[in-house]
């Protein structure tokens, strides 16, 4: 009974200290995230993603490295990006870039295992994305893709009311608006990925012993190989997968260049988002990400441990209670506090969302499967709204469900709609 009180006395110290270490990082980086939110929209994305050639490919790499997306969130966001008439080339430069990184990742890189990791993975995600976005251009026109994606060779063609980035019923201050996105929209999204990192975290740096493997085992291809293969199904997002790899480097378990490869492959791919890619984009454009997913990681690692050996990284190495400060213990509560109500139920789940819609007009209710994040609902309404005779649009994550209103409303190009961003939709009988 006194080793099982000891050892759990140990996990949530564990958990703690990991906590309170990212905590004034991961809080900057949700601020600088919504700021970019508001400032950054997507028409503005679209407009920049426009013709094939190195350049756009570069300007959307460049986009996608800040944005704080998850591999799931980021397919439909591209796939409507895609739609508005960005090149398949920057398509995929942004869906390479995006997952990998984020100013919240950074920030958390930056702070648990310091600046030179945290630069080189955010140089790596970029060239990542130019190299893919490239080769895409060259060899990932095969017309492949399954049916309904052909949606996303069109550029929309009719507008609406509602169809801007930001709906009228979300318009405002936009500071206010930074912060809502910032602290409540950014944590639901990230809430599970991140709690599930950081117990993951604590169990390894509790139970499992220093050296606990041999060199070999946890560096060079053996370890590059190991964890790629961890990463590559698991869905982690690049904030979450920061301190499961933390421990592990503190314990001499893995190189930094196996930490880097399974931070590079985990969050840019899972399993779910690999076969809703090949939906999308088709057969020879999703076997070019993979493929450059796993290359660079692979070449991004070896760099890593061969050419920078003395990399200095901060945090792991003296993840001790006894070093952290009031400013660490009260950041931690904030997280902790915004975390918990990220992920309890809110108020009004399980109320049909068209109870507040107005009861004027045509109205199509929608079942849609596959949303796990607000950017994916995002995507769904964005889509929707794109549709003619559209006038308003209520997507609701918690039910999985989408609102549509309009005259003349074709409920086949509706669904349509939704499934070529590489969701499920169905009319709710």
């Amino acid at each position: 009974m006194q080793i099982v009180l000891s050892y759990s006395q140990q996990l949530i110290e564990s958990i703690w200290a990991t906590t309170a270490l990212m905590a004034p990082y991961l809080l900057l980086g949700f601020f600088i995230a919504g700021v970019l939110h508001v400032l950054i929209p997507e028409s503005w994305i679209e407009k920049h993603l426009g013709g094939k050639g190195l350049w756009p490919v570069t300007k959307a790499s460049l986009i996608g490295v800040p944005i704080p997306i998850c591999s799931c969130g980021v397919i439909p966001v591209a796939a409507g990006l895609r739609r508005n008439g960005a090149s398949r080339g920057s398509t995929v430069s942004f869906l390479l870039s995006t997952p990998q990184t984020g100013v919240d990742s950074i920030a958390i890189t930056w702070g648990m295992l310091g600046p030179v990791f945290a630069i080189y993975r955010t140089l790596a995600a970029f060239i990542s994305g130019v190299i893919g976005g490239v080769l895409t251009d060259i060899f990932g026109d095969d017309g492949t893709a399954a049916e309904g994606s052909t949606d996303l060779e069109q550029t929309a063609s009719h507008d609406c009311a509602d169809c801007g980035d930001v709906p009228k019923h979300k318009q405002g201050n936009r500071f206010l608006r930074a912060l809502e996105y910032g602290f409540m929209t950014l944590p639901r999204d990230l809430a599970r990925s991140l709690m599930f990192g950081l117990l993951l975290a604590a169990l390894f740096n509790v139970f499992i012993p220093d050296h606990a493997l041999p060199e070999s085992i946890g560096s060079g291809i053996i370890g590059y190989l190991a964890l790629m293969a961890l990463g590559i199904p698991l869905y982690v997002c690049a904030t979450g997968s920061v301190p499961m790899v933390v421990p592990l480097l503190a314990k001499d378990i893995i190189s930094p260049g196996a930490a880097l490869v399974f931070l590079v492959s985990g969050p840019a791919t899972n399993l779910a988002s690999i076969v809703t890619l090949w939906k999308v984009l088709g057969r020879r454009t999703s076997i070019i990400y993979l493929a450059t997913v796993a290359v660079l990681a692979l070449l991004s690692g070896f760099i890593l441990d061969t050419f920078l050996p003395p990399i200095e990284l901060s945090a792991y190495s003296h993840m001790h209670v006894e070093d952290i400060n009031i400013l660490h213990h009260l950041s931690a509560a904030l997280l902790v506090a915004m975390l918990l109500a990220a992920i309890l139920p809110p108020p009004r789940r399980g109320v049909d969302p068209a109870a507040a819609l107005p009861l004027d007009g045509d109205a199509t209710v929608l079942e849609i499967q596959g949303m796990t994040c607000s950017h994916c609902s995002s995507s769904a309404e964005r889509a929707l709204a794109q549709q003619p005779g559209v006038s308003m649009v209520k997507v609701d994550l918690q039910n999985g469900s989408a609102i549509v209103r309009g005259t003349d409303l074709n409920v086949d190009q509706l669904i349509n709609a939704v499934d070529s961003i590489g969701f499920r939709a169905s009319r709710r009988s």
